[in-house]
């Protein structure tokens, strides 16, 4: 009798087993879309900081492009040229995280699309880290800080 009850309970088990694997991702694939995740959140985290810094260096470079204006901007004007494309490059990056931002909606993603969207966003956001430390390099080089 016990034999019979520990065979059924342990069919039981298996059947309950077979169909609640059916189609579902399983523990580690959910775990590696939470690193996956975790690394975009990163990306973004390392530069995040860095946003008061690029409109503190617009606002050098510009105060800079506004003198040359003031003094001569015939005699300078690819000086002029050369910072005013400065100003835009930190604009453009400043401007690009707050857009990547906006848009970075993971909790919104279904399951089945999730990778595929989380490995979307690390390409943009890692365009982003790009531009910000570059334009703040070539600033920092403007400015002389």
């Amino acid at each position: 009798m016990l034999c019979k009850f520990s065979t059924r309970i342990l069919l039981l088990l298996l059947i309950i087993g077979c169909f609640s694997c059916d189609g579902k991702t399983s523990v580690s694939e959910s775990e590696d879309h939470s690193d996956l995740k975790e690394e975009v959140i990163a990306i973004h985290d390392e530069v995040m900081p860095q946003m008061g810094r690029l409109k503190n260096m617009e606002k050098r470079v510009t105060s800079q492009k506004d003198s040359l204006v003031a003094l001569d901007s015939a005699g300078h004007s690819e000086e002029i040229a050369h910072k005013a494309s400065i100003v835009d490059e930190l604009n453009q990056a400043y401007d690009g995280m707050f857009v990547w931002m906006r848009q970075f909606r993971p909790d919104d993603i279904e399951s089945e699309e999730e990778e595929t969207y989380l490995l979307e966003q690390r390409e943009k956001v890692q365009e982003v880290n790009r531009q910000i430390k570059e334009a703040l390099a070539r600033a920092e080089a403007e400015v002389g800080s």
